[in-house]
């Protein structure tokens, strides 16, 4: 627009350059006035052709402005769009496409402590020596734990009183060893209270003996004991005799 309004003003300054010409040199002759005219007219017959191509030129001004605003925002749709992707890609949660290796660890059970068998001891077998059987009393000799050569162990004798009779806490309980047999000593030949436990019900006397040698040892003596009732007490000695098996 601005070179169109520029190319008319060019076209009226001639034209009014021309006419001042004209009626200032009246006595210019005819031919250079018409020359002036024709010059004049062929500059206002260029107008169109000259407004044609300035509006060409006009018209494609903004058609090439708006291809090129256009392009940057193309490039900017581009770049939006690629942002858009690297956002998403950073944003969004994508399976790796790797899965992740599950480290297995090998675990070694540890070997259990070694356990050293140790033989058990055997059970001591409680042995007893016959009982005699009385209608007042039961009176016997038993073992008391395992015996070793050397070493001091003890039998017991028992008394039991039945019925209406009871152990006489009164009487001098004693048992007298007999003669020692081959592996057996005594280390007393008379037991007597420090060897005794009473009660009505039971009474348990304690023997020791020291076996020399393994294999059977024979404990045997005399025990004098008493059992009583309301009406009478009785006086009683039993030979006893037991073995045991010595270690």
């Amino acid at each position: 627009m601005l070179a169109t309004m520029r190319l008319y003003q060019s076209v009226f300054g001639v034209v009014a350059v021309s006419a001042i010409v004209g009626c200032g040199q009246s006595s210019a002759p005819s031919g250079g006035h018409e020359a002036a005219t024709a010059t004049a007219t062929a500059a206002v017959a260029d107008v169109p052709m000259a407004t044609a191509k300035a509006e060409a030129s006009a018209a494609i001004a903004p058609t090439a402005l708006a291809v090129a605003s256009a392009a940057p925002s193309a490039s900017t749709a581009t770049t939006a769009a690629t942002t858009t992707t690297a956002t998403t890609a950073k944003g969004a949660t994508i399976a790796p496409t790797t899965a992740p290796t599950a480290t297995a660890i090998a675990v070694t059970p540890t070997a259990a402590p070694t356990v050293v068998a140790t033989a058990a001891p055997a059970p001591v077998v409680e042995v007893m020596s016959p009982k005699v059987v009385e209608g007042s009393f039961n009176t016997w000799m038993q073992s008391s734990g395992r015996y070793t050569v050397g070493q001091q162990g003890t039998v017991q004798v028992v008394l039991v009183a039945k019925g209406d009779w009871h152990c006489n806490d009164k009487y001098p309980y004693k048992f007298k060893l007999g003669a020692a047999s081959g592996g057996v000593s005594y280390p007393t030949p008379i037991v007597r209270a420090e060897g005794l436990r009473i009660a009505p019900e039971r009474t348990v006397m304690t023997v020791p003996f020291v076996p020399s040698a393994s294999g059977d040892a024979r404990v045997s003596g005399t025990f004098s004991f008493s059992v009583c009732s309301a009406a009478s007490c009785q006086i009683e000695t039993r030979e006893l005799a037991l073995t045991v098996k010595v270690d």
